[in-house]
């Protein structure tokens, strides 16, 4: 359940692409089940910079949904990172994605992640300023601020914008209140809890903050007011592809054999794979 291969399986993408579009356009996106990635661009770099091997386009006609889009500051332009990584495409090359995809899957609905990421480079422009120029390319597809965590049938054929970088006017900050996240990311491969800190975590302890993050999604996503950000991503010292490998399987086991049924949040993970994204995917189709 995590792929190192070039694209997703040709059964995830039929089974994928167009998963949203039987849902009612009632439905808040924080009461669905949301495959997502983390660092959803960087597939080029050294074993600690890569987390995908999919493009971000494959990724969509699988059925991700959340995209975690890092923007180094370059002149007057974001180019993709992964820390000091260049990811080989520019923001531009995301939204162009992202129109492509809307424009031929008006149904559906994808969630983004915009942050600044690595030291911006020299005589950089200042990041809302460079935003303004990507948001007015953007146009109707991106949405405008929001108070409140939009439905469904709001956000068909949109992007939410979630902010964690300075500028506004577009989706909500990812710090806002009604955004609920689990991201402890300096996971180490060690028996012992918090292994280097309170804000590390043994591979164990990972998998257990997970799985109780996907309980309160469970419990108090149906109301729609929150949503549950719930990031199986981790590295420092332990690999992305390695972790993946161990907290992947053990959450697909774990979706598989729940007994209760209720959103799942979303699931934001380093190299997923198609048996893990069908698993959440069901999970918006179960009777409750």
């Amino acid at each position: 359940v995590a792929s190192t291969l070039a694209a997703p399986a040709d059964w995830m993408v039929k089974a994928g692409a167009d998963w949203m579009a039987p849902l009612p356009d009632a439905s808040p996106l924080g009461a669905l089940s949301i495959p997502g990635t983390h660092d959803s661009g960087a597939r080029f770099g050294n074993y600690l910079c890569q987390t995908q091997t999919w493009p971000i386009e494959p990724m969509l006609m699988a059925g991700v949904r959340y995209l975690d889009i890092r923007n180094r500051r370059s002149g007057a332009d974001f180019a993709i990172h992964h820390g000091p990584c260049f990811q080989r495409m520019n923001f531009g090359d995301v939204l162009d994605i992202l129109n492509r995809f809307l424009a031929a899957h008006p149904r559906e609905a994808v969630i983004m992640r915009v942050k600044e990421e690595y030291k911006p480079a020299k005589n950089s422009l200042a990041f809302r300023d460079i935003w303004a120029r990507y948001a007015a390319r953007g146009g109707s597809r991106l949405l405008k601020a929001t108070g409140a965590i939009p439905t469904l049938g709001e956000a068909r054929g949109k992007v939410l914008v979630l902010r964690d970088a300075a500028f506004d006017g577009y989706g909500v900050s990812f710090n806002d209140e009604a955004v609920k996240t689990q991201d402890v990311w300096q996971v180490f491969d060690s028996p012992n809890l918090n292994p280097q800190g309170a804000d590390t975590a043994s591979v164990f302890q990972k998998i257990n903050l997970i799985k109780a993050h996907i309980l309160a999604a469970r419990e108090k996503g149906p109301s729609g007011k929150s949503l549950f950000l719930n990031h199986l991503s981790g590295a420092t010292g332990v690999s992305p592809i390695e972790l993946a490998r161990q907290v992947n399987r053990e959450i697909f086991n774990s979706i598989a054999a729940r007994e209760r049924s209720g959103p799942l949040g979303v699931l934001i993970m380093d190299f997923p794979g198609e048996a893990l994204i069908h698993q959440i995917l069901k999970a918006n189709f179960e009777p409750r």
